[in-house]
């Protein structure tokens, strides 16, 4: 099993935080080849099990967040432009001229954060960066009624419309990487393990909502004999 496939096939889904049931699905599918056992709990956390060898051994979680900072639309006015929030914890000054998908039932819908050209901005303008209930987006639509024919209604999410970007050293950037390296990790882990006799069973944990408060985690592990657990999230790169 590759790696770098597995992380970028996570990579093509949308997955922003509250929003994780395509996601949920891919993991479904993902983990129960490998394990013994796969469901979904009430919450909408996805456990896959690898049963050991013996029931005295300790038992052993390995958990990810299936959900990526977001945004949802909070407003379309009769020109066609929206106003967005941020699901999680997204800067303002990551957004502008960007471009953000809506994830509808129709399928993906492009937009284009606005950025006021150089020639009327202001040098104030140009040294700061609007708040974030300044900004809007731009679905080349002219109304109202035509953002709603693409299926977008206020409510719907988005995510940054960016493909991943191999660099160099066999490294990837990509909007998604907070938290699709620790799903990667835990299918690579599960397929690592899948057929070989350890003592331990093995709960693979991918969550929901942890850009919204750790929703997911604080109860996945309620009905679950854990003895201990490994939490897998992405870090800082070059700070």
């Amino acid at each position: 099993m590759d790696i770098k496939d597995i992380f970028l096939r996570l990579a093509e889904v949308d997955s922003p935080s509250g929003y994780e049931e395509p996601m949920m699905r891919h993991m479904l599918s993902e983990l129960s080849p490998l394990c013994d056992e796969v469901h979904v709990t009430p919450r909408g956390n996805v456990v896959g099990v690898q049963r050991g060898t013996d029931e005295d051994a300790p038992t052993v979680a390995i958990e990810a967040h299936m959900d990526q900072v977001g945004f949802i639309v909070a407003n379309i006015n009769d020109r066609g432009f929206i106003r967005f929030r941020r699901i999680g914890g997204a800067l303002e000054r990551t957004l502008m001229g960007q471009h953000l998908r809506a994830v509808t039932e129709k399928g993906p819908v492009t937009g284009v954060v606005g950025l006021k050209p150089g020639h009327i901005t202001t040098p104030e303008e140009a040294r700061s960066v609007p708040p974030l209930n300044e900004m809007y987006i731009d679905l080349g639509a002219k109304s109202r009624e035509e953002v709603k024919s693409m299926g977008i209604e206020i409510g719907t999410p988005m995510v940054w419309a960016a493909p991943p970007v191999e660099l160099a050293n066999g490294l990837i950037a990509s909007p998604g990487v907070d938290d699709k390296a620790g799903l990667t990790s835990i299918i690579a882990v599960a397929d690592r393990l899948k057929g070989v006799q350890i003592p331990s069973t093995v709960y693979y944990l991918a969550v929901v909502e942890e850009e919204n408060g750790l929703r997911g985690a604080y109860s996945v592990l309620y009905d679950l004999d854990v003895d201990m657990a490994v939490a897998i999230d992405t870090t800082s790169a070059g700070y």
